[in-house]
């Protein structure tokens, strides 16, 4: 590595900016992507499954079953893109369907700004997302190409590797930890999301972090290494 004012890493990296050379156009793992995705949330007096250890007999005994309240909580979809040790804004989905308007308005709500940052970080960016018909229609394609945006073929059913689902399950236990009775809020349904909303959105500030991101975007050589290896079959990713 050079020391140097204006010189690159071995990634590709600027020592003076920390910014990724357009040249190398890859950043440390060698991916020009940034990454994309949706995510419902849901909270409820249940944080997780509870385990219990019982013999055939005790099977129905009231003291050896644990009750769940049916339609307690309050759940949310969330929208949000990473790169590198970046992240977006996050991007609540109040609409009760996602069609490929609400989509290409959670497009323009999160993805325009920043586009100009991702570019000067990644270099030549390739976008994300999964397949879709919503994220592939005439439409939204449309609109990527008004803005210039490059976006990568990703088949409908493909190994999930997008990086961003660690940031979810993050998000998930953060959440819990720091609002655990937030399914409690009192109100009308709108009112319970839009509080969740908030919630989310300081825990996304807060708890995603850029060196969290940098080893996920790091990892990703690997993911893909460890997903051929497997042909096909189930690995920790």
């Amino acid at each position: 590595m050079k020391g140097k004012e204006g010189t690159e890493d071995q990634g590709g990296r600027d020592a003076k900016s920390g910014r990724y050379s357009s040249g190398s156009g890859l950043g440390p793992s060698g991916v020009k992507a940034f990454f994309a995705d949706k995510c419902m949330i849901e909270k409820s007096n249940d944080s997780k499954g509870i385990w219990v250890f019982r013999t055939p007999e005790e099977e129905w005994h009231k003291d050896y079953i644990h009750g769940v309240t049916k339609g307690a909580g309050i759940k949310l979809m969330v929208w949000a893109c990473i790169w590198v040790r970046n992240k977006g804004p996050l991007i609540p989905i109040f609409e009760k369907s996602v069609d490929r308007f609400v989509y290409i308005g959670v497009l323009e709500d999160g993805l325009v700004d920043v586009w100009q940052e991702v570019e000067d970080t990644v270099g030549d960016p390739l976008f994300q997302q999964d397949g879709p018909k919503i994220h592939t229609a005439r439409d939204t394609m449309a609109w990527f190409a008004e803005i210039s945006i490059q976006v990568m073929e990703w088949l409908p059913n493909s190994p999930d590797l997008n990086p961003i689902q660690d940031c979810w399950k993050m998000v998930k236990e953060k959440l819990h930890q720091r609002f655990p009775n937030i399914y409690k809020t009192k109100g009308c349904p709108d009112t319970a999301r839009k509080h969740l909303a908030e919630a989310l959105n300081q825990v996304w500030a807060q708890a995603i972090e850029g060196e969290f991101l940098e080893k996920l975007w790091e990892s990703l050589p690997n993911r893909v290494a460890t997903v051929l290896n497997a042909r096909g079959w189930y690995t920790k990713y």
